[in-house]
């Protein structure tokens, strides 16, 4: 991928920029898998949002890049200044070098500023972008260096993360690009400014203008005085992409003796379903859904923005944070039983985030390293979770969410607020094989009931 620019010749791409989580799922708006011509999952839309509930649920976590293509499956959100040195100053010794006296080389002074090292792990997602489309080392546009990056199929169609031998199938997948992907695919934000690694020997026996304090006294010893380095303002536009190759890698097994297909054989999987509704001003919700999946196991809320802005980050679902009260039904389920009273700004939330740790397999001791595994990462981005197993026999498929909002921050329409339901439910595709048939002759995907 290279970035472009709109109006000045051979622009390069801003500094405050960074890919999305999971930016090759963003590039796409929906997704169909067909097997020997039946359609195994389809997402008409919001297709990331598969994505990120899945990489919620697993190790993917806020404070460091999780495993997956180039670390750009977590949700890491730090952004931090390049790596840059200068020859005039002495990283080891905390400032200019001491063979220089502060005065002796004026670009020492100048070129401070820009002069930064952090000892903290930089995101990926910010990092590949500096080292090869928007760092000082890329002189303008035409020296962006083309960058690959991949994600697991299994983000777009969850069918993939069987870990099942599929023999002799034919499969298709249609993937439709989103008229928004550049948005979808980075973010940007202010770069905040902050003080320098690297420091300035300010000489108590050199009566210099940098040596001698305002009020005219000489300083008594040397002292180092950090540099400041500048914000950078964020990207007023979504960064333009030349995609050069898109292909699919997959993995074949070839048995050492070769097996005659089965008559049948089954596939369970867990399909994911996404239900957004916009919100409309005020502060008491009702919100109903229908067409629910009979095989649902758990439902997941989430509150975020719809702007589709490369400034608008929608892979933390942060308005959710305005929640005070929730529950949610389901037939004659009503859940929570008592429903949900928080104040999630102020990290009272405690039931809530239990919740949320026993969904991804965590525990009172044990977050499993997920984002959202500590208290204050989750407040960030909280999502209710709703486990729950309907009756035999009395399936309903119309579920309500009641919530309200914090009456002090309402809902407005500068909020842009949408709500985004994930409905995880159980299915299973069948393979029949007809005698000394090569490919199946017929395939059925169906949910599994309780």
């Amino acid at each position: 991928m290279a970035a472009a620019n709109y109006a000045a010749a051979d622009k390069k791409l801003e500094k405050s920029v960074r890919f999305a989580t999971d930016p090759v799922t963003n590039l796409f708006s929906a997704g169909m898998l067909s097997i020997n011509g039946t359609t195994i999952s389809s997402h008409a839309s919001n297709v990331a949002d598969v994505s990120y509930l899945q990489l919620r649920t697993q190790h993917t976590k806020a404070g460091a890049d999780g495993p997956g293509s180039a670390g750009l499956l977590s949700f890491n959100q730090k952004m931090t200044h390049e790596e840059r040195g200068d020859a005039n100053l002495d990283f080891v010794g905390g400032g200019s070098d001491p063979t220089k006296v502060d005065a002796t080389a004026a670009e020492t002074v100048a070129g401070l500023p820009a002069v930064y090292k952090t000892t903290d792990e930089r995101s990926d997602k910010h990092e590949i972008l500096l080292r090869n489309a928007s760092g000082s080392t890329i002189a303008a546009h035409a020296n962006t260096k083309a960058i690959e990056i991949s994600t697991p199929l299994g983000n777009i169609f969850p069918f993939c993360r069987t870990e099942y031998m599929l023999p002799n199938i034919q499969a298709r997948m249609d993937l439709t690009i989103s008229d928004s992907h550049r948005a979808d695919m980075f973010f940007s934000e202010i770069l905040q400014g902050e003080a320098s690694s690297a420091a300035l020997r300010a000489n108590d026996a050199a009566a210099t203008a940098f040596g001698v304090p305002h009020d005219g006294t000489q300083l008594a010893a040397n002292v180092f005085v950090p540099g400041y380095v500048s914000p950078v303002a964020p990207a007023n536009f979504a960064p333009l992409l030349e995609i050069e190759e898109l292909y699919v890698d997959l993995m074949m097994a070839v048995p050492a003796q070769i097996l005659p297909p089965p008559t049948s054989y089954q596939i369970p999987f867990q399909e994911v379903s996404v239900y957004t509704r916009s919100l409309s001003n005020g502060d008491n919700f009702t919100e109903n859904f229908t067409s629910i999946p009979s095989s649902v196991g758990m439902v997941v809320l989430g509150l975020r923005s719809s702007a589709k802005t490369v400034g608008t980050n929608r892979e933390l679902y942060s308005l959710g944070n305005r929640i005070r009260t929730a529950t949610f039904s389901l037939g004659n389920l009503q859940l929570p039983q008592p429903g949900y009273q928080m104040q999630i700004e102020n990290l009272q939330m405690g039931r809530l985030f239990a919740d949320w740790l026993s969904v991804t397999g965590g525990s009172a001791s044990n977050g499993v390293g997920g984002e959202g595994s500590s208290l204050t990462s989750f407040g960030n981005s909280p999502l209710i979770a709703i486990r729950c197993l309907q009756d035999p026999g009395s399936y309903a498929s119309t579920a309500t969410w009641r919530f309200t909002i914090d009456p002090a921050n309402p809902i407005a329409d500068a909020d842009n607020a949408e709500l985004v339901m994930w409905v995880v439910h159980q299915r299973v595709a069948e393979f029949f094989y007809q005698s000394g048939e090569t490919f199946p002759n017929r395939v059925i995907v169906d949910d599994v009931l309780n």
